[in-house]
């Protein structure tokens, strides 16, 4: 069997670390880094292609398009750094290029393509600092130069095209500004240059000699042809105009000069929310970021002339660990080819979109950025879960603090909710209903609802990172630091408290049916737990080993564990059976598919391998680099067909698995994924509310349309009749001038007829009485032609006669001088072999003579030359003579044909006067045609008068149901109006009465307070005697119950009359003496004069109080309103205290009565026992409400007079603050709101 591959069908996430991220490829079409590999994304349709990147792209720094959107260039910082062109068609890698073998910089900074997509500048960094301009079709350097300055080795962080010159670029840094110009191969600087002290962080060309600057300190710079032209304020310019009057080039110079000479800021005071970024230039206009999220938009309204026309914002994150401006900063702008969109990136991994050419700032404000598609997360995915019942998936984000719920079926986000605190593992239920999310301060138990996470039930395990339900669902286990805890999902009650790790727990397995469960951690221990009994029932301990994940096979008897040395274990009854070396360390994940023939591991380099299974020696697997960061999850779907990861880069792949026939569990074919959600009672009764209140308003709207409808045909019934009687008029009058119209277009056009058939007679005629004179002069011409024509035929001939007579002399002569020089030369031969037999003894005769023969040779030969020369010259001129007279005859036979030409132009221009005549006969078919179109015309124009007379009707038809609506509006407002009149005159009416009742108000409360210390000091009075009285009664309960004990003695006795009597006689003067009645009654006397020096006491405190209080009153004269409700919560505490004291003072009263504490009356014991008996059918309960009442009392008359201390404090506070007038204000709402609480 084959290894299962796996083929990405959507990646979530962007590169935020690269700083030119997104461009637009087409309009619907997007292209972004995201994890290893390049996405070009056609948002409309949610699909995406993938350029693959190098096994090692954590290396990629920077991405450029060519200007035609049909190339892509990435820089990779790899040994060698090297620029790789792909073709975004094909996808395809074109072309490698590397920097020269003798470069010494180490990475490549920036990259840039030329205007027409040939060239490709690319920057290196240090120490070389060089630009080389590379033809990337040939993979060749053609040229290169010094990026910045020798003298001063600085930085250059970009190299910029020009859009219209293959041979202009500019170069930009910190302190440096180059334009360059390439001539004959050599790059030479030009132009303006003083940017010792300017930090430039952006340029771009508005046009080939036009380039605009930005800085870091919000400075716009204008450079046109080469010179500093302008200087501008990057967020307060409004227009930016290289044509300027004299006072403005007057104040541009002052500018400059202020720019030049300033001294350059240090990097720590300069503010970098102020700093321009991201220019760019396209046909319309340029943008670019000034400030946190803030991007200004100029359009171009003339040649040289641009005009800001909106400014777009992005709103502020919340971030834990990024500061918001730095978050906030856009990195980068590109805008689609239809020049109508705008995308935005940042330091997070969202991309923005805006429509451009909306309304304008004046109108709209500030338009904010929204998203381009998915939001995604910003920083490391802390935590991923799914789910049996939906197609759906959780993760968390450890920066951004979200919580997502997405969809992999339809590739969307169901729902995002954020946090303001940190969010640490997330798990889902099997339902999709419910989940485990671990927050800072404790684990909790949510719903799932449409658009929100309801919390049910708190947990107390803090910072919880790692939670997993059980696959049947009743089961939760969390981990808390190195203990596990699980919970029943239905009781909330805590199940088994499974202890034995000693250091973190790295991973949690459920078996298929709950009855086990496996744990990880990184002290390298692996446990397996009966859930049944709550406690471990297998171990296995790898010293030094630091496991990271553990997954179960369906059977629950194998375990498989990864640990971060690149080995998977295989377990089976607590014993390690085989080891499996990946030869890749740091694993960080691992899954098993149901059917245990899948198992996919990831590591911490981003790789995702696919294992086949079973595992064998050696293993056979599959890598897959789509990530560049280490994966922190990765989980399989319920059916084993679709696999999750999430990285530290915030990126979220759902992947496609193929090549799985025989190797997954058939799904029951009546499962279908669960579509229902969770709603609560209050939001589904406010849906069904509003829909039955919408459903009435539309059958009021249908009744109020109906009944305009009849009135408005009502109303136009007789105007349309009136507009029916003026249409046919104007018909009728239209119609006859049209049958007047057609008798005179008839009439012309019969007349024209018959001039037609004159003027092509009289044609006729004249056509041939001029073929016939042209015909006898062309015969006459010919003639002579003919004669000329065998006069140069002659010449010809005689001539070819004379040049060969010519040559055949010519060669006779030759022939004979020849002869004549041979023999000549063989008898001097001869001679010289006479003289060479004498040698010896004639050399020096030899030598005269033969210098003799030579001189007499040369002249000779000269004399020969001398004499075929001449020959040769008299031939050249009779050859010349000849061949002028032929040109002779060629300019006679050119007269000629110039004479046949000028006869061949006027049959031209004859011809022409015939075409005239057809041209003037075509014009008249037009007249002819025009006035057919004409009649058209105007049957077209008496359509669009009707269809005016169309239109204006059913405007006036709306116009007239517009004015019923609005009369129906005004009688309805009128409705309205008169009875807010009445109820405002009334409420005039009820504040001045207030006003008058304010003052009573303010006695009242006076005498509220003081009658709350009165029953304060009564309720402290009525405490003691009840604990006097709890006394009492303890003494009462002992006596009776003697009494009881001695009655039941005296009745042994009931039958012996004597002794009962006698007994009774002892208990009555044993109970009921006089000396105790008399001291009883002598207590009773003290009591009361006790109670009654205090109550003078208490009187003399109150008097002093109430005038405290009269005094008080009229300097605290104005209370506010707070303090009004308040007092008025307190009089109403009071009312129900005094209430409750009166009750509780009468069942006193009644205890007193029936145990004759207050009276000299003595009862018999009998009638004393019954009093008692009666009066103690329920004292716990009277003792019980009597205290309950009396320290509720107490708790709430101390609470009230802590707030109305906290009132009064705030309200001398705000007095100080407040102005006079609104102190006015305050008193008159402290009245209303008095006389308003009065009059309820």
């Amino acid at each position: 069997m084959s290894v299962p591959i796996i083929q990405p069908r959507a990646l979530f996430g962007l590169r935020a670390s690269i700083p030119r991220n997104v461009f637009f490829v087409t309009d619907m079409e997007v292209l972004y880094p995201c994890g290893a590999v390049i996405i070009i994304h056609k948002f409309t349709e949610k699909r995406q292609k993938y350029i693959k990147l190098m096994e090692k792209s954590v290396r990629t720094d920077y991405i450029a398009i060519s200007p035609k959107r049909t190339m892509c260039a990435i820089v990779e910082n790899t040994t060698p750094p090297q620029v790789l062109i792909y073709d975004l068609e094909s996808l395809k890698r074109k072309r490698t290029l590397t920097l020269p073998a003798d470069a010494e910089a180490k990475r490549i900074e920036c990259i840039d393509f030329s205007h027409d997509g040939r060239y490709v500048m690319v920057l290196s960094g240090e120490p070389d600092w060089m630009m080389y301009s590379f033809n990337w079709e040939r993979g060749k350097i053609e040229t290169s130069v010094r990026a910045n300055y020798p003298n001063n080795p600085t930085g250059v962080s970009r190299v910029i095209c020009s859009p219209g010159d293959n041979s202009n670029v500019v170069l930009i840094g910190n302190g440096l500004f180059r334009m360059m110009i390439m001539q004959e191969t050599v790059w030479r600087q030009y132009g303006y240059q003083k940017a010792e002290h300017l930090n430039i962080t952006s340029c771009c060309f508005l046009g080939v000699d036009r380039i605009l600057i930005g800085t870091v300190d919000g400075l716009l710079l204008l450079v046109e042809v080469g010179e500093l032209k302008f200087t501008y304020e990057a967020t307060v310019v409004k227009q930016i105009s290289p044509k300027a009057d004299k006072d403005e080039e007057e104040a541009l110079a002052v500018g400059s000069a202020t720019l030049l000479a300033r001294t350059p800021v240090p990097e720590a005071d300069i503010n970098k929310d102020r700093a321009v970024r991201a220019l760019i230039a396209f046909t319309r206009g340029f943008a670019y970021s000034c400030g946190a999220g803030m991007v200004y938009f100029f359009e171009k309204t003339a040649p040289s002339k641009y005009v800001r026309r909106n400014i777009y914002k992005i709103d502020e994150p919340d971030y834990r660990e990024v500061q918001k401006e730095e978050a906030n900063v856009i990195r980068h702008l590109d805008i689609n080819p239809s020049e109508s969109y705008l995308l935005a990136t940042t330091y997070r991994s969202h991309i923005y979109s805006v429509k451009l050419w909306g309304l304008d700032y004046s109108i709209a404000g500030e338009v904010l950025f929204t998203f381009l598609c998915e939001t995604y997360h910003s920083g490391p995915v802390g935590g991923l879960a799914t789910c049996i019942w939906k197609p759906i998936f959780m993760t968390c984000g450890a920066i951004d603090r979200t919580i997502r719920i997405w969809n992999y079926d339809t590739e969307t986000i169901e729902m995002m909710k954020q946090y303001q605190e940190d969010i640490h593992g997330v798990s889902l239920h099997p339902t999709g209903l419910y989940a485990a999310v671990g927050f800072s301060d404790k684990l909790r138990f949510m719903t799932v609802m449409i658009d929100d996470l309801e919390v049910i039930r708190e947990f107390p395990i803090r910072e919880c990172a790692l939670s997993s339900f059980g696959n049947m669902g009743h089961y939760l286990g969390a981990v808390n630091r190195d203990i596990i805890q699980v919970y029943s999902c239905v009781t909330f009650q805590i199940m088994a408290f499974l202890k034995g790790h000693n250091a973190k727990v790295t991973g949690l397995a459920w078996s298929t049916d709950d009855r086990k469960l496996v744990s990880c951690g990184t002290e390298g221990a692996v446990y397996e737990w009966d859930m049944t009994i709550g406690k471990r029932v297998g171990e296995v301990v790898t010293k030094g080993i630091s496991h990271t994940g553990c997954c179960l096979t369906s059977d629950a008897k194998f375990i498989y564990v990864a640990g971060q040395d690149g080995v998977i274990r295989e377990i089976f009854s607590s014993n390690i059976t085989r080891t499996f070396d990946m030869n890749h360390k740091n694993l960080t994940g691992i899954t098993l598919a149901r059917s245990d023939l899948m198992m996919f591991v990831c590591s911490k380099a981003g790789s995702i391998f696919s294992l086949k299974m079973p595992l064998s020696e050696p293993m056979e697997y599959t890598n897959f680099q789509y990530h560049h960061s280490p994966i922190t999850g990765i989980k399989l779907s319920m059916d084993d067909l679709t696999l999750i990861t999430t990285s530290t880069a915030g990126v979220v792949g759902v992947w496609k698995l193929s090549q799985t026939e025989g190797r997954t569990i058939p799904v029951d074919k009546d499962f279908a994924y669960f579509n229902e959600i969770l709603i609560s009672q209050n939001d589904l009764e406010e849906k069904l509310a509003t829909i039955r209140d919408l459903t009435q308003r539309m059958h009021e709207l249908e009744m109020e349309h109906e009944y305009q409808m009849r009135h408005i045909e009502a109303t136009y019934k007789d105007k349309m009749k009136d507009i029916h009687v003026t249409y046919t008029d104007a018909m009728d009058l239209l119609k006859e001038n049209i049958e007047m119209l057609e008798m005179n277009h008839n009439t012309e056009l019969s007349n024209i007829t018959s001039d037609m058939n004159v003027m092509k007679e009289r044609h006729e005629v004249a056509m041939l009485e001029l073929e016939a004179k042209y015909n006898a002069q062309l015969i006459i011409v010919y003639d002579r032609y003919l004669a000329l024509e065998e006069a140069k035929d002659t010449m010809i001939k005689d001539y070819e006669i004379k040049l060969a007579e010519l040559e055949q002399s010519k060669t006779k002569t030759i022939e004979s001088l020849t002869r004549t020089n041979e023999s000549k030369l063989f008898n001097l031969s001869k001679m010289l072999d006479e003289s060479l037999a004498e040698i010896e003894k004639e050399r020096k005769d030899h030598d005269e003579m033969t210098r003799q023969i030579e001189d007499d040779n040369d002249r000779e030969i000269q004399a020969l030359r001398k004499g075929y020369e001449e020959g040769l010259a008299f031939e050249k001129e009779s050859n010349i003579r000849l061949r002028g007279e032929a040109g002779v005859m060629k300019k006679k036979y050119l007269s000629a044909q110039k004479e046949i030409s000028a006869i061949h132009m006027e049959i031209i221009f004859l011809e022409s006067e015939q075409q005239k005549f057809k041209v003037s006969t075509r014009n008249l078919e037009k007249e002819i045609s025009d006035l057919k179109k004409e009649v058209n015309e105007r049957d077209s124009t008496i359509q669009d008068k009707e269809r005016k007379i169309y239109d204006l009707k059913r405007r006036d038809q709306e116009l007239e149901r517009f004015k019923f609506v609005l009369n129906y509006k005004i009688k309805d407002l009128k409705n309205q109006i008169e009875p807010r009149d009445k109820e405002i005159r009334e409420k005039k009416e009820r504040i001045s009465s207030m006003e008058l009742e304010l003052e009573n108000l303010l006695k009242i409360n006076s005498s509220l307070d003081i009658n709350l210390t009165f029953m304060r000091d009564k309720l402290n009075q009525t405490f003691n005697s009840v604990r006097v009285y709890e006394k009492k009664y303890h003494r009462i309960m002992k006596t009776i119950k003697n009494v009881k004990i001695d009655i039941y003695n005296v009745s042994e006795h009931i039958q012996d009359f004597k002794l009962l009597q006698k007994g009774v006689a002892e208990m009555f003067h044993k109970y009921v003496s006089q000396d105790e009645y008399a001291f009883g009654r002598k207590n009773e006397e003290e009591c009361q004069a006790e109670f009654t020096r205090q109550r003078e006491y208490l009187e003399r405190i109150v008097h002093e109080l109430r005038r405290q209080v009269e005094k008080q009153r009229e300097v605290h004269y104005g209370e506010n309103m707070d303090f009004i409700e308040m007092n008025w919560a307190v009089m109403s505490e009071i009312y129900k205290i005094r209430k409750e004291l009166k009750a509780a003072k009468r069942k006193v009263q009644d205890l007193e009565l029936l145990l004759c504490f207050k009276t000299s009356k003595i009862y018999s014991p009998r009638k004393a026992l019954q009093m008692v008996q009666e009066a103690l059918k329920d004292p716990d309960e009277i003792r019980a409400e009597a205290g309950a009442a009396m320290e509720e009392a107490t708790r709430r008359t101390e609470l009230m007079k802590e707030e109305i201390k906290r009132l009064v404090d705030i309200y001398d506070k705000m007095k100080k603050d407040m102005p006079k007038e609104k102190e006015k204000t305050t008193h008159k709402q402290q009245k209303d709101f008095i006389s308003f609480v009065i009059n309820d």
